[in-house]
């Protein structure tokens, strides 16, 4: 070996290297890994992504040290990939490093006049929100709706105990727009791909539920959770013989209200379950909040809106609502533990849309059109995480575009400057463990990766992904991303969920010196 390569090697190790250096590859894991054993990975993982079942698929992948910052392998690092729900990485960092991790979102309280003595308010009670996730309905039957209790209570501690105006929304915050640029409609109608707004309620969907009654060939009965007047159940599903295979489908078109339910389900076989989004969340919302303000006494009648940006009305209530009060979400740092815990969509889009909003940017979709590729906040943190902007093109935050492309090389970039990262710990905290919780918690059980692999899933149809960190006790702490776009698996093949399982156990065995030739 020339001694001129060796120095430089042990030159990139003793400074620390922030970034990756050409290493040949028997010194790309450098010290205190011996060269033999960063050849073995080498082999080993080169071995796995070059197998003739993925000539047609893509491959990108890049391991790093987390504490030199030495790559110890790279396969298409450079290639831009779709990355799927990784996404979320770039989602969650942007938000905990403009907003904070103890910023909350806001809704508002205003009322349309003052309520006479007897608590009877003429005008509509009036809110503004930011997209605060946290109003739900519960499965407890004695408080399904105890998320909506703050706002009952400012409206109560007013003094209103009558609204005769009916219950408005200012969706003002977000300029009305609903769906992320680069969604497919396929999406639209389920609850993943619920839609955005200033008022989210119950994540923006319905619980849809289908049993079978006892009469073979009687309609099965068909509920929403919660009910709601703004989905309509077409029920065309049947009871079957008991015993016999059932299958029940469901369909709505984007756009439409109407929820078509086909097929059939056995006599006495359990419930068959799935999730709808709400095609107007707002007045989900407000349908929601009416019910919890009934339940406490305080009655509303007159016609619920919602009021646009465009609305003529917008200004004027705005400037002549009365301000009674606000609930504050969760923390940004619970919000971001949610959705890399459980890659929830909407979360994410919220967050992206907060974050673009405290910005001072004008919300995608005000005036109907595409958001830029790189809206200034978001080069902004590119640049000061020198994190490389021509390897990273977002145009939404959740994942559920097709149009978002990464490098793996921007994505290891991204968790490494992370974890110098004043909220590193939160960061860190929030992404799956393998083996234990999230959308981890049923992989790699049993391995060397249970609870050393700590990584954020990613899943379209022809994209997968798994990034994260190798976090052992004792052995050496990996920054890693696989990518692996357009993976058809032929007869017999394991599916990509497990292709990704296999390479994150060689990396947590090889990091606790554990890995066999």
């Amino acid at each position: 070996m020339k001694s001129g390569v060796l120095a430089m090697a042990v030159l990139a190790f003793l400074l620390g290297a922030s970034g990756p250096i050409p290493f040949p590859p028997d010194l790309r894991a450098g010290p205190p890994t011996t060269e033999s054993s960063a050849a073995l990975l080498t082999h080993r993982l080169d071995r796995l992504v070059t197998a003739p079942r993925f000539r047609h698929a893509q491959w990108g992948i890049q391991v790093t040290d987390l504490e030199s910052g030495t790559v110890l392998y790279e396969h298409e690092a450079d290639r831009l990939l779709t990355p799927a729900s990784l996404t979320k990485l770039f989602t969650a960092a942007l938000a905990l490093d403009r907003l904070g991790a103890d910023h909350r979102l806001r809704t508002r309280v205003y009322s349309g006049g003052a309520p006479d003595r007897r608590g009877r308010l003429p005008g509509p009670l009036i809110l503004r929100g930011e997209g605060d996730p946290g109003f739900r309905w519960e499965e407890d039957p004695d408080h399904p709706l105890r998320s909506f209790e703050p706002l009952v209570r400012v409206v109560r501690q007013a003094g209103i105990r009558e609204i005769r105006g009916g219950l408005l929304a200012l969706e003002t915050w977000l300029g009305g727009q609903k769906y992320g640029p680069g969604w497919s409609w396929e999406d639209l109608p389920h609850g993943y791909g619920a839609p955005l707004s200033d008022f989210v309620a119950n994540d923006n969907r319905v619980r849809l539920e289908i049993r079978p009654r006892t009469q073979v060939g009687d309609p099965c009965e068909v509920r929403l959770c919660p009910s709601t007047s703004l989905l309509w159940i077409t029920n065309l599903a049947t009871t079957g013989p008991p015993g016999q295979q059932g299958e029940v489908r469901w369909s709505r078109l984007p756009g439409q209200r109407t929820v078509f339910v086909t097929g059939r389900l056995p006599a006495h076989a359990p419930a068959w379950t799935d999730s709808i989004s709400v095609e107007e969340p707002a007045e989900f919302f407000l349908e929601l909040l009416e019910r919890a303000l009934e339940s406490h006494g305080v009655s509303v009648s007159g016609p619920s809106r919602v009021v646009g940006p465009a609305d003529p009305d917008s200004h004027r209530l705005r400037s002549t609502a009365t301000f009674l009060g606000e609930v504050r979400s969760a923390p940004v740092r619970q919000l971001v533990r949610t959705m890399l815990k459980r890659s929830q969509n909407l979360y994410a889009s919220v967050l992206w849309a907060a974050v673009i909003r405290a910005s001072g940017t004008t919300p995608a979709g005000e005036r109907n059109e595409r958001p830029p590729d790189a809206p200034p906040v978001w080069a902004a943190f590119l640049h000061d995480h020198q994190i490389p902007a021509s390897e990273v093109f977002l145009e939404e935050g959740s994942g559920l575009s097709r149009n978002n492309l990464v490098t793996p090389r921007a994505v290891v970039a991204l968790l490494r400057a992370m974890m110098r990262h004043p909220e590193a710990g939160v960061f860190q905290d929030a992404l799956p463990v393998a083996g234990r919780d999230g959308t981890l918690s049923g992989r790699m059980i049993g391995t060397a990766a249970e609870g050393v692999v700590h990584a954020k899933t990613g899943t379209l149809r022809w994209a997968h992904g798994l990034a994260g960190y190798v976090l052992p006790e004792e052995g050496r702490s990996l920054a890693f991303c696989l990518l692996l776009n357009r993976y058809q698996p032929g007869p017999g093949d394991p599916p990509p969920r497990d292709e990704l399982d296999r390479l994150a156990i060689l990396l947590a065995e090889w990091s606790r010196g554990s890995i066999e030739r």
